[in-house]
């Protein structure tokens, strides 16, 4: 197999890795929700969930700039109902200003 090849394959086990970690994470973050974990617990959980979906869209070709002006778009658009005025406005307003930097 030539170079190519191995990179492409490379690409798609790491491609497959992070999909089977962003799963693995969101099983042990709701096992540990329904645990009652502490917060630190889940904000390890959550923070490392994150992380791969960024190292993700990075992998599919997508910049991390990209990828928080389109979830800025989201807020924008306020189509997640279940969310406060206040809570997408906060979210909003943190994302923008590290898309500013």
């Amino acid at each position: 197999m030539d170079d190519l090849g191995l990179d492409i394959v490379r690409n798609i086990f790491c491609i497959e890795s992070i999909k089977g970690e962003i799963l693995k994470n969101l099983g042990i973050l709701y096992k540990k929700m329904a645990d009652n974990s502490d917060n630190n617990e889940l904000s390890a959980i959550l923070s490392k969930v994150c992380l791969l979906n960024y190292l993700l869209a990075k992998k599919l070709g997508i910049s991390y700039a990209r990828l928080e002006l389109d979830m800025l778009d989201l807020l924008k658009k306020n189509d997640l109902e279940y969310l406060s005025k206040e809570d997408v406005t906060s979210l909003y307003e943190h994302i923008g200003r590290r898309t500013k930097e």
